[in-house]
């Protein structure tokens, strides 16, 4: 007499193949391993852009700072250069204004004040590379 039950397990040898009907059995392990290759390929990918993302931004911050450097350097030397000429223009003898003041109080200046006051404006023009230099007095009303 033959057995008609159905066997769910198949038979040695058959394992993964049928289940008796010639239907496949769902091997489960498949999709695990290719769901696990999925995340393991995005996840290195993912890793490699963000390593090379960094990279660039970092390098893009140390050129922003050396270029920050850099003007920061060409605005003290600026600036020391500036206060080196004005220190030379005041070491140069008597101040103008003294000078102008006895100009202005007393007329005319005679032969070697003027020629000291014309040498002297000249003198400042040249050293801050003015084309021109004008004195102008601000107390004269124009009636």
């Amino acid at each position: 007499m033959t057995d008609n039950t159905l066997n769910t397990h198949p038979p040695p040898g058959q394992a993964g193949k049928s289940n008796g009907d010639n239907s496949p059995i769902p091997d489960i392990r498949s999709p695990f391993l290719l769901l696990i290759c999925l995340i393991v390929i995005i996840t290195g990918g993912s890793y490699f852009v963000f390593q090379k993302l960094q990279r660039n931004e970092t390098r893009n911050i140390e050129h922003n700072l050396a270029a920050i450097a850099n003007l920061k350097a060409d605005q003290i030397n600026s600036w020391i250069e500036q206060n080196t000429k004005n220190a030379e223009v005041v070491s140069k003898g008597s101040l103008l204004a003294d000078r102008m003041g006895n100009w202005l109080k007393q007329g005319a200046p005679p032969g070697m004040e003027e020629l000291w006051l014309g040498n002297r404006i000249e003198f400042i023009r040249q050293h801050y590379s003015y084309r021109e230099l004008a004195l102008l007095e601000s107390m004269t009303s124009l009636a």
